[in-house]
């Protein structure tokens, strides 16, 4: 059987559909990962929460509880799980975007960043302009 990145074992037929274990392991490595203490995540999460007008849980909490991103964090927790919202607030504060590409990974896909999609896309123009210049000569030899 086939391993994935984080040297969980993959089905025959690509990664399962359960991204939770997924997600929470790549927060909880974001986290630990990010220049920011948990209480600072929460909170710089709460700041930009409150800057963009987006509630990060249920209830009257205008502040992100601590508590709360320790079960957000936990792989072994499947009862708490951010919503959408807060999970795009947290990447964008701990600067790591692993969380979403855990939810893309199953759907066989890869997020990658404005750089990389820059580079990406002068790849595919120079394998165009290979295609044509072949085509050209082609054209040429026949003429």
């Amino acid at each position: 059987m086939r391993k994935s990145a984080d040297g969980r074992q993959l089905s025959l037929f690509g990664p399962g559909l359960d991204v939770l274990q997924a997600l929470k392991a790549a927060m909880n490595r974001a986290a630990k990962e990010s220049a920011l203490s948990r209480e600072q995540i929460c909170d710089r999460m709460s700041e930009v929460a409150a800057e963009h007008g987006i509630r990060l849980q249920a209830g009257n909490a205008l502040r992100m509880a601590p508590a709360t991103l320790e079960k957000w964090l936990n792989p072994a927790d499947r009862e708490h799980v951010p919503g959408l919202r807060a999970l795009v607030v947290f990447c964008r504060v701990v600067g790591d975007h692993g969380a979403i590409q855990a939810l893309a990974a199953p759907l066989g896909l890869t997020i990658i960043d404005e750089r990389q999609a820059a580079l990406l896309e002068r790849a595919e123009i120079e394998a165009e302009i290979k295609r044509l210049q072949r085509r050209k000569k082609k054209l040429e030899e026949e003429i």
